[in-house]
């Protein structure tokens, strides 16, 4: 009996270290999580505000008040109350249009205001006068946008390009990387030649080198640490919301460097199913002209080159199974849950010419340079990786050039 009570306790307490370990994992694991989710918002900006009065038609200020701010794409609300002086405040809102409505329970109709536009990391200034009436009663208005053309609040120096002027303006070439739209900047000039990444141009800004900028996408640090510039490039115009360079006078949520802040803010998903579709063509030999060059060494059409690039978008609302009894067959995701899918492929078949004032070397006196110096390794880098070492490459001897001295004739 001893020995089967033992055994018994033996496993029990077996069981509760198992369970005891399972719950310190499972607890872990949750901490993590939490700490990797909250990572990319750290001293980042992707989100604006939108801040205010409410006052009645005499100009006096109305206290109590209830704003909403309601996306018009994805139907999500954030609201708040007006302080005792008629302030308020409504934070972290994502770039975008909004309808802000406000409602007074003192004798004041409600207003509705549309189209206010919110964008990165900017606080919209939007004063609201109520006009006296039933409650019941709901004034429209659609903002004219004016109130983002000055920021009181803000010493920052930026400019910020919506979904439409990145699609429209012919700044960024198909699949050219969307960094060319910030020389359009003031103090943005281009800078190829400064040893980074380039995510369609170089970017030295009010004279900073281009190892100076800070890039940011959706919030996350974007930074390759080893030779600077942005680590992934973006140049899908049809997943881009927003597009911003600040130049100087950062906000205090940013640091790193002296130059410019690039911030992109992709799109997410909407309360409608929308989606895009594109494709853009180049045929160098058909559709371009020869340039100087071609024409001098006697070509007759420029080199095949096609360029293609195509892909599409698709967002919308989620929707899931309802598993149980009663209620609706599916969850709907409208006003909570979106998706949004992009993808771009670039497909580039072409030939080149490649011209040089030095010697040409046939492929086959390779072996006779090698066996004539033998362990030179500048001969042994023009006999591997050279340009007349690639495979399939042949010295043009249709067009007649400057003829080679006997001095540096290899033949007999």
């Amino acid at each position: 009996m001893a020995i089967d009570q033992t055994g018994d306790h033996f496993m029990n307490t077996f069981h509760q270290g198992r369970s005891l370990k399972s719950a310190i994992r499972l607890a872990l694991a949750f901490c993590a999580l939490i700490m990797l989710s909250s990572v990319p918002t750290f001293a980042q900006a992707t989100k604006g505000n939108i801040r205010g009065t409410v006052a009645d038609p005499n100009g006096q200020v109305i206290a109590g008040a209830t704003v909403t701010a309601k996306n018009q794409n994805t139907g999500v609300e954030s609201s708040t109350v007006t302080t005792g002086d008629g302030l308020f405040v409504i934070p972290e809102l994502i770039p975008g249009q909004y309808t802000v409505t406000v409602e007074s329970t003192a004798g004041f109709s409600k207003k509705a205001v549309t189209d206010v536009s919110v964008g990165i990391g900017a606080a919209t200034n939007l004063p609201i006068v109520l006009a006296v009436g039933s409650p019941t009663e709901v004034v429209t208005v659609t903002s004219s946008g004016e109130e983002l053309t000055i920021q009181r609040d803000e010493s920052q120096i930026a400019a910020t390009f919506d979904t439409r002027k990145i699609q429209d303006l012919p700044s960024n070439a198909a699949a050219g990387g969307l960094d060319t739209i910030a020389l359009m900047a003031p103090g943005v000039i281009a800078n190829n030649s400064g040893g980074v990444n380039t995510n369609g141009s170089g970017l030295s800004v009010n004279g900073n080198r281009a190892r100076s900028n800070n890039f940011q996408i959706d919030g996350s640090d974007n930074n390759d640490l080893s030779v600077a510039g942005p680590a992934n490039f973006i140049d899908n115009q049809d997943a881009v919301q927003e597009y911003q360079v600040i130049t100087n006078n950062f906000s205090a949520q940013y640091g790193r460097n002296q130059g410019a802040v690039i911030n992109i803010v992709t799109k997410s998903g909407t309360n409608d199913f929308h989606g895009s579709l594109f494709w853009f063509h180049r045929d160098r030999k058909n559709f371009d002209s020869l340039d100087n060059i071609e024409k001098a060494s006697g070509q007759t059409d420029p080199n095949p080159s096609l360029f293609n690039v195509f892909g599409g978008t698709v967002g919308g609302p989620v929707y899931l199974p309802h598993f149980g009894e009663g209620g609706p067959t599916y969850i709907s995701g409208k006003d909570r849950m979106f998706f949004f899918f992009s993808y771009q492929g670039v497909r580039n078949p072409s030939s080149s010419t490649f011209r040089s004032t030095s010697l040409g070397i046939l492929n086959s006196e390779f072996p006779r340079l090698t066996s004539t110096f033998p362990g030179n390794a500048v001969i042994s880098d023009i006999a591997n990786f050279s340009t007349f070492a690639i495979p399939g490459a042949s010295v043009n001897s249709t067009i007649l050039g400057t003829p080679i001295p006997t001095a540096f004739n290899l033949a007999p």
